[in-house]
């Protein structure tokens, strides 16, 4: 308002300003008006008394008229005067007013368009911004959940191979071993369920034997023979280049929308003699095609218009005569006026292109790609290139374009995967490979082709023509042409259709400010730009915003990501062609357009440089080319004919009788060396192939059979220390002997009490009681001895397993050995093939050997001893077989297979340095030499059967050391097992003596202090006396239904129908006289629960009753060893009577069973406790949940119960704590849901990440405190959800990693007494 105002003041004042101009001015105008009248009035009347006083008497009336007139008109003349001029000055007053209004309203218009464009920036700027936010949003969302689960499989299988490792007694350096690496490597391939196939397989084979791949261990004369012949079948140049799908480069300009790629192709085309094509240039020729020739005549799409036309029906063609000349049917006749009318090739792609636009569909990219196809096919362009303005939208038809001219692969790609590589240049015309001739023919050798004839008679011989021959003229290509041929197999690998494939680059800032600054005209539809290309002065009140519904910002956005996006692959595909470092180039769009157009026409005018110099190599080496074939025929030719006329001489000669002069014999074609056979590269090739698909199989049995034999050790292992164990808790006399001695004890002692004689008499038989338990340890320790003997007896075990792996090994050996056969037979087929001489070497005459066990050795030997009962020689003993062990017997076989590869050699070398007549008497059966071109072959084969054999035994050696290894490791981890279970009895032995001198203490103490024994348990390493005189827990056995051992009546009120309060509470006592921390340990558990206690779980329908091991093992979630005892107590209070099956009375009156809880009464009683610790009255006094279901007794042993479980020694009790434990539900993530809302202060779901932490560590045995793996740790949570202060269940539930984890947390778990099997009696 202040500036409008300002603007009407200033108004104002011109105006003022003006008014007082122009007053000034007419004040001036008049007084000059007034000043020329008063001088003209003067002049006249100066005049006029001039003329009167001169003519006074000679004027007449007309003339007195005549000025009378005269005065009138010059007083209308001034008056017309004074109008005019006032006129011309209003005139002029208003066109510089007009002028300057229309000035300040152009000036506001392009300030309103300047500061709408810098508006429209900043809010595209900023939408942008929340677009790429909300994109690294999702972006960071998806990568959380992909690296959540990711995480959770890697900890998980970490955790299964922890469990593997100490499952296996791999924690220590077993597992760096080659034996614990193999089975702990296979056991993580198993749990990632990857399939491998048989090459992978065989590489890990390879790595864990050779620590490379044994191809690299291969002599380097055979890799130069592999190398040699896999670059003979080397592919050539593609049938189809680039010149022959066009004779003009053609360019490729690329780039994002609003980079202004299409005004720099235009530049630069005009610049270079180019011609530039968009896709909308491309789409309006084959439209503007189309059309032409549908509005031409005749108008005929398909076959079935023709009907329509009279002249297409059958006709006959007569003469003047009236004969019938020619008959033209139908059929004929519409396939004549079809082939007249068919539409062109633009025409039918323009015809595709308006249907797809009637439709409303897009264009396809690939119609775009058959435009370009047949633009480049144009040969009638007058242009010298060109230029495709963002016509190719993606990879998929770049690579429909560069399909006719690609790369021709390998017949045999991939073959010498694994081989080294060769250092100098490869070639088969190197002395290593070549073979030499015996020796040049002579003519003299050579037989007449017919026989002389005797000359007849009458016959002059002098008649005869001479033999003369037609020499055979040989035309040589110029060095230029041969410098042409070479060249182009040189420089001529180029695969780029297009010479330069430029990108205009822009940053996204610079794209959104250029889209922001598009204005249109609503008169003209121009489009402008208000930076690069204003409106000019006079359209502007006419221009308008580019229309931003049809391109947003967000859209912007996507087309330039995915412009990226498809950059990024053609480059990347470009670059791997081979050709994208020297076509691809990148150009700065934000630079000014005149430095852009020198980048890209200095980019455009070199390329095209260098395509116009090869195309003039094309053509001069496609003219050498065809130069050479004209040679190679003409010369053909004449050999053709010169072969003719010998022919016929000879014939001519011969049938005259005389002689055929030496001019005419044959004369072959002689080289120095042997040529190689054409077929002999791709036959050596597949059977070498065929070799190497045998190999890998080999090794991928081998890698697999080492594998399961690193298994099969684990195993046993287990088995082992399972069998050990069992044998270790089986019970013995221990507990028997001390319940005898303190029943008879305490009935002594109420009879006799006080007496010394009876307290030495006592004292002698606690010794006789100590003598028989440590006799007891004796007998058990000597059985355990000889236990670990049975076990670890090496005839069991260890010896077949030795045998096996000698096996393993011997079998890799073999596979060696025939590697060894066809790298010596591949040599021999080459040279065999080379000199045209077939040769082969036969296969070793070597028995399979397989290693045995010693009793199978002994059993083998003293069987065919049987057959010889006239043998005066003993049966071998066996001791005497097994001095030589396993690794002797490995290794001796091993060198067996080792000479008769040195043999076979030898015996090559024998037969070539043997002389002629020696050769011919030699019986071999490696080879058989029958001329010299064996003996050639044989020379040339024995230096690569030298040096592989150096090789093979190399391998053979690393084959040898890997399975020794793995014997004497598997023997090392025996004898490890065994240490283990010696060390394991020794330390529990310890145990026992330890126990039985604590009793032997206790019992002297109470005789000494005359008070009887409470009831005491021994067991095989642990001790444990009773408070009160009740029978300590029998020995773990199966209950069922029918054996359940009731309570007898009485009055005292029953937790469920096997355990009463009183039991209860003994059991709570000795929990926590044994473990006041809450951690109970197995052998407490088991001294102090009896399966009675909860044998009021079963029921006649569902299942066995679980015995103490399988309860421990349930409330032991984490294997830890330990349980949390107030758990155990809770469930026994709550969740440990089954259903009633019936409603009947005495059914209610005898039902333990409690319904479930709900997440409201765990509040309700939440609230009753609340959040403070309560003291024992408030406690007593607090209603519960389920006061409904029980009487007043019950109800009093129960809360009795509970604050005996969960109550400090400082007389308080945590709420949360007890509520916690009755959050237990059957679905783990229902029994979280409930600690969600129990936990949370305003009850509504929401915890805070201490209140959190609490939840999930609120038991004695939680993973933090137990030192395991703690996935609700507070680093985890405020990593998994970015530190939020307040987590809902829901919440937790959206992530797929926080299902997982509330899934398989076990805090909130409810445990079963019973399983799933039926019992059966």
């Amino acid at each position: 308002m202040q500036a409008a105002e300002r603007f009407v003041s200033s108004l104002l004042a011109a105006r003022e300003e003006e008014e007082e101009r122009r007053e000034v001015r007419r004040r001036r105008r008049i007084d000059f008006i007034i000043a020329g009248n008063k001088e003209r009035t003067r002049r006249c009347k100066d005049n006029l008394s001039v003329f009167l006083q001169r003519d006074v008497h000679s004027m007449s009336l007309v003339e007195c008229n005549f000025l009378d007139s005269l005065g009138d008109v010059e007083n209308w003349w001034d008056l017309i005067s004074k109008h005019i001029l006032e006129e011309k000055r209003e005139r002029e007053e208003a066109v510089k007013l007009q002028n300057h209004l229309k000035s300040m309203y152009l000036e506001t218009t392009k300030r309103r368009e300047e500061t709408e464009q810098s508006s429209v920036v900043v809010n595209d700027e900023r939408r942008l911004q929340e677009l790429e936010e909300w994109c690294l949003a999702e972006e960071r969302r998806t990568r959380e959940e992909v690296i959540g689960e990711v995480m959770h499989r890697i900890l998980a299988a970490v955790d299964e191979c922890i469990g593997f490792t100490e499952k296996h007694a791999l924690e220590s350096d077993s597992w760096n071993t080659s034996l614990g690496r193999i089975a702990l490597n296979a056991f993580i391939r198993k749990i990632n369920m990857k399939t491998w196939t048989e090459e992978g397989r065989a590489h890990i084979a390879f790595k864990e034997i050779f620590n490379c791949h044994p191809f690299q261990m291969t002599c380097d004369a055979f890799v130069y023979l592999l190398h040699a012949i896999y670059n003979s079948l080397e592919p050539g140049l593609p049938h189809v280049n680039r010149f022959d799908l066009s004779r003009r480069p053609l360019f490729l300009m690329y780039g994002p929308k609003f980079s202004g790629k299409t005004v720099v192709s235009r530049n630069v085309a005009a610049e270079l003699s180019l011609l530039s094509l968009s896709d909308r240039d491309l789409i309006q020729k084959a439209l503007e095609a189309y059309r032409n020739e549908r509005n031409g005549l005749p108008t005929l799409l398909t076959v079935e218009d023709s009907n329509a036309l009279p002249v297409l029906s059958a006709y006959e063609e007569r003469n003047k005569q009236n004969d019938e000349i020619a008959y033209y049917s139908e059929a004929h006749i519409e396939q004549v006026v079809v082939s007249f009318v068919r539409l062109s090739s633009w025409a039918e792609v323009g015809k595709t292109v308006e249907e797809a636009l009637f439709r409303g569909e897009s264009v396809d990219p690939f119609l775009i790609v058959q435009l370009m196809q047949l633009q480049m096919a144009d040969t009638e362009l007058n242009c010298d290139g060109i230029l495709f303005d963002s016509t190719v939208r993606g990879l998929e038809q770049l690579r429909l374009l560069q399909s006719p001219i690609s790369k021709r692969f390998h017949p045999f790609e991939g073959a010498l995967r694994g081989f080294p590589a060769c250092m100098e240049e490869v070639s088969l015309s190197s002395k290593l490979l070549l073979v030499q001739r015996e020796g040049r023919p002579e003519a003299s050798n050579t037989k007449s082709e017919n026989r002389s004839r005797p000359p007849k008679k009458g016959v002059d011989l002098s008649a005869l023509p001479p033999p003369v021959l037609p020499e055979v003229i040989r035309l040589e290509l110029s060095e230029e042409e041969k410098e042409a041929i070479k060249l182009w197999e040189q420089q001529g690998q180029k695969h780029s259709l297009f010479p330069a494939v430029v990108r205009i680059n822009c940053g996204t800032h610079e794209i959104f400010c250029r889209f922001a600054g598009l204005r249109v005209d609503k008169e003209t539809n121009e489009i402008y730009h208000m930076l690069f290309d204003p409106p000019p002065p006079d359209r502007l009140p006419y221009v308008v915003n580019f229309d931003r519904v049809k391109s947003s910002t967000a859209q912007l956005h996507r087309v330039l990501l995915n412009e990226r996006r498809n950059w990024e692959k053609m480059r990347r595909w470009m670059m791997s062609e081979g050709d994208g470092s020297e076509v691809l180039h990148e150009v700065d769009g934000e630079r000014p357009l005149e430095n852009i157009v020198f980048d890209v026409r200095h980019i455009l005018q070199e390329a095209k440089n260098n395509y116009e110099a090869a195309l003039r190599l094309y053509d001069a080496a496609t003219a050498a080319k065809r130069r050479e074939a004209y040679i190679e025929a003409n010369i053909a030719e004449q050999e053709e004919a010169r072969e003719a006329e010998r022919k016929r001489l000879v014939a001519l000669y011969t049938e005259f009788g005389a002689s055929i002069p030496p001019e005419l014999e044959p004369r072959p074609h002689w080289t120095p060396f042997y040529k190689m056979p054409d077929n002999l590269p791709e036959a050596f090739m597949r059977v070498f192939l065929a070799f190497r698909k045998h190999y890998e199989s080999a090794y991928d049995w081998l890698g697999t059979a080492v594998e399961k034999l690193a298994t099969v050790m684990l195993g046993h292992r287990c088995e082992a220390m399972g069998a050990f164990h069992r044998f270790w808790n089986q019970p013995d006399e221990k507990q028997e002997k001390l319940s005898r001695f303190v029943e008879n004890y305490n009935r002594v002692l109420v009879e006799l009490p006080g007496q010394t004689s009876c307290k030495e008499e006592l004292h002698l038989l606690v010794d006789q009681l100590r003598e028989e338990l440590f006799r007891t340890l004796d007998t058990k320790w000597r059985e355990t001895s000889a236990k670990t003997e049975q076990l670890t007896k090496k005839e069991l075990f260890l010896d077949p397993w030795c045998v096996s792996v000698c096996n393993v090994g011997i079998a890799a050996v073999q596979a060696e050995l025939e590697r060894f056969l066809l790298t010596i037979n591949l040599v021999a087929i080459y040279f065999g093939a080379v000199v045209n001489e077939p040769c082969m070497f036969e296969e070793l005459d070597l028995e399979v050997i397989v290693l045995r066990t010693t009793a199978e050795s002994v059993m083998e030997q003293t069987k065919g001893r049987e057959k010889k009962t006239q043998s005066t020689k003993k049966t071998p003993r066996l001791e005497e077989i097994s001095e030589k062990t396993f690794e002797d017997t490995f290794v001796e076989a091993i060198g067996k297979i080792v000479t008769a590869m040195e043999n076979f050699v030898e015996k090559i070398s024998s037969v070539i340095d043997a002389p002629v007549r020696t050769r011919e008497n030699t019986k071999t059966s490696v080879v058989a030499v029958d001329n010299v071109r064996v003996l050639s072959v044989l020379n040339r084969c024995f230096p690569f059967a030298k040096s592989e054999l150096a090789k093979a035994q190399e391998r053979i050696s690393c084959i040898k050391q890997f399975f020794l290894q793995i014997q004497r490791e598997g023997e090392a981890y025996c004898a490890r097992m065994k240490e283990d279970m010696i060390s394991y009895a020794r330390e529990k032995n310890f145990s026992q003596a330890s126990a039985v001198n604590t009793a032997i203490y206790i019992i002297r103490n109470a005789i000494e202090e005359e008070k009887p024994l409470s009831p005491m348990h021994l067991g095989r390493d642990t001790f444990h006396t009773a408070t009160a005189e009740k029978e300590m827990p029998r020995a773990q056995q199966l209950l069922s239904p029918q054996h359940l051992q009731m309570m007898e009546p009485s009055d005292e009120p029953k937790i469920h129908a096997t355990l009463s309060s009183s039991r209860l509470v003994e059991i709570i006592l000795a929990f926590r006289s044994v473990a006041p921390g809450y951690t109970l340990g197995h052998a407490e558990f088991f001294n102090i629960v009896r399966p009675d206690d909860y044998a009021g779980a079963t029921a006649s329908n569902l299942g066995r009753l679980k015995t103490q091991e399988e309860v421990f093992t349930s409330f032991d979630s984490l294997g830890c060893g330990f349980i949390d005892w107030r758990e155990f107590v809770v469930h026994l209070l709550l969740w440990c009577a089954p259903a009633p099956e019936v409603g009947s009375d005495e059914d209610a009156e005898n039902n333990f069973y409690f319904p479930e809880f709900s997440v409201e009464n765990l509040l309700e009683t939440r609230t009753e406790l609340g959040l403070e610790a309560v003291t024992e009255d408030v406690f007593y006094d607090v209603p519960f949940f389920f006061d409904d279901c029980l009487n007043d007794d019950r109800l009093e042993a129960y809360v009795r119960a509970l604050w005996m479980t969960f109550s400090t020694e400082e007389g308080l009790l945590e709420p949360l704590a007890l509520l916690a434990f009755f959050c237990s539900d059957r679905q783990p993530i229902r029994g979280a849901q409930k600690a969600f809302y129990v936990f949370s202060r305003e009850q509504d779901g929401k915890l805070t990440p201490e209140e959190l932490d609490f939840a999930f560590h609120v038991q004695a045995t939680n993973p933090r405190d137990m030192r395991f793996l703690d996935a609700f740790s507070p680093e985890n949570i405020a990593m998994l959800y970015d530190g939020e202060s307040l987590l809902a269940f829901q919440s937790v539930c959206e992530r797929v990693i926080g299902r997982t984890m509330l899934n398989n947390t076990k805090a909130y778990q409810r445990k079963l007494f019973i399983t799933d099997d039926i019992y059966v009696e």
